[in-house]
């Protein structure tokens, strides 16, 4: 009789570090990408350790709101075959990246998806008919389209450091008066940790983020995750008078 295969999908979100997929020996060279407006298309490896697994490969771009399917990229090839001890270069393609800001970054999210390949049923189950599951992952990372106009990787770095805090009655309001998403990490306020295992501390560009905590804040400190995934220096700041806060003009 025939066997029944129920493919679940596994959704993997990577924020840093490097991308290993323990599951069928599959990684990503990258936890996140910065795709500059002044590029046509920029690839990513993905890559599979197994000695034995085969993976169906297909790729697409998310809006990072909705988390429907943006029609302002399209990866290729749309479906790879991925045998056990090869790799690929998808190809991330802009189609449609006029309507985006100019002046600052846009938030997308990209995903992988790996589909195994159905499996073939053993002499001992040809009568079974309770079938079997595979586990189909999907690996999601950021994805920041830089316009071309602000593609300047010294005013990325610059802005690490230009983050201004202020106080808040449920805590501390920190402030991006940058044009680049910044994403923090092992924050911390006077020096305890403020930042849980997993949290996603993210400022958008001229945004604001506001961090619980009791009492008047002395200082803050964090790092930031840069476009490669790398963490950053730490960096220490006061609080600033709420009466000295300016905001960016949307």
């Amino acid at each position: 009789m025939n066997r029944l295969t129920t493919i679940l999908i596994m959704s993997l979100a990577l924020s840093g570090g490097p991308s290993a997929l323990a599951a069928g020996g599959l990684s990503l060279a990258q936890t996140r990408v910065v795709y500059p407006g002044d590029k046509s298309s920029i690839a990513l490896g993905v890559n599979n350790s197994s000695q034995h697994d085969v993976w169906l490969l297909r790729g697409w771009v998310a809006e990072a709101e909705s988390q429907q399917k943006s029609s302002a990229f399209v990866v290729t090839p749309p479906l790879y075959r991925l045998d056990a001890g090869n790799e690929v270069q998808l190809r991330i393609n802009a189609l449609n990246t006029a309507a985006l800001p100019a002046d600052r970054e846009s938030l997308f999210y990209l995903n992988v998806l790996a589909i195994p390949p159905t499996a073939e049923p053993t002499p001992s189950s040809q009568g079974d008919t309770h079938g079997n599951v595979s586990f189909a992952i999907n690996t999601r990372i950021k994805l920041f389209y830089r316009p071309a106009a602000i593609v300047d990787n010294q005013a990325v770095k610059a802005a690490y450091s230009q983050i201004r805090a202020y106080p808040d009655p449920r805590g501390v309001t920190l402030h991006n008066p940058s044009p680049y998403y910044l994403t923090l990490n092992a924050t911390q306020i006077d020096q305890r940790e403020a930042q849980g295992k997993g949290q996603d501390f993210m400022l958008a560009p001229y945004g604001e983020l506001t961090i619980a905590h009791r009492g008047q804040a002395r200082e803050i400190s964090y790092q930031v995750i840069g476009d490669y995934g790398g963490r950053s220096t730490r960096y220490t700041i006061t609080p600033l008078p709420s009466a000295g806060r300016s905001t960016h003009a949307e």
